[in-house]
């Protein structure tokens, strides 16, 4: 089973490698492909990109605030996707994940039309778990439910932690991350009793919150 990690950017690049590495522990016979650690670069990369993109049954993109609207990211998912319909191959294969980027902004970009998974999500355990769960079938389902399950449990909170710091919002206070954005609008709110709550995390951004 081949797949293929889209990413363009260093921390795309760097969260590409996470996976890569997760899905190489997890799995036997799977060959992964990003381009990053890949391609040794020079003549015929592009090529090798094009027979990667052909020789793939499951496709992961990673998307970011830098890279989701560069026009190689959209080229590949075209070009993947057109493959895995010829190939009989369902869309379902084909997986955006968001970093620090919402779907709602990358509307209208070819990508949206796949059912993304964002890291800020609450569900995003779950969300990961489905996929591992197609690409076992992918491969066979050489993992057996209960196999599959304590592999998932064991090695998701290892690998989430890999990623976390590539996808940092705000520091303040040492915290970071979506929960702990809504962890200081709380304390925000808590230390304003008459603050709107209907307010947005602009007063994230004051400097007063970071001493």
């Amino acid at each position: 089973m081949n797949i293929f990690i889209s990413q363009s950017g260093d921390k795309s690049k760097k969260i590409a490698e996470v996976f890569k590495e997760w899905i190489e522990n997890y799995f036997v016979d799977v060959n992964i492909f990003v381009s990053s650690e890949t391609i040794d670069g020079g003549e015929g990369w592009f090529k090798e990109v094009i027979n990667s993109l052909r020789e793939s049954d499951f496709a992961i993109s990673i998307l970011t605030k830098e890279n989701h609207s560069k026009p190689w990211i959209n080229y590949e998912y075209g070009a993947l996707v057109e493959i895995l319909k010829n190939k009989g191959i369902d869309k379902a294969n084909v997986v955006p994940i968001l970093f620090g980027i919402t779907a709602k902004e990358i509307s209208g970009e070819p990508i949206q039309q796949y059912q993304c998974i964002s890291f800020e999500d609450v569900k995003l355990k779950e969300k990961l778990k489905k996929m591992f769960f197609n690409i076992n079938s992918l491969n066979g389902n050489k993992l057996n439910s209960k196999d599959f399950a304590e592999k998932f449990e064991e090695t998701y909170e290892k690998y989430k932690e890999k990623m976390e710091p590539s996808v940092k919002w705000y520091s303040p206070k040492g915290l970071s991350g979506f929960d702990n954005m809504i962890k200081l609008l709380d304390e925000e709110n808590a230390r304003n009793p008459k603050r709107s709550k209907l307010d947005d995390y602009s007063s994230l951004t004051n400097p007063k919150l970071y001493n």
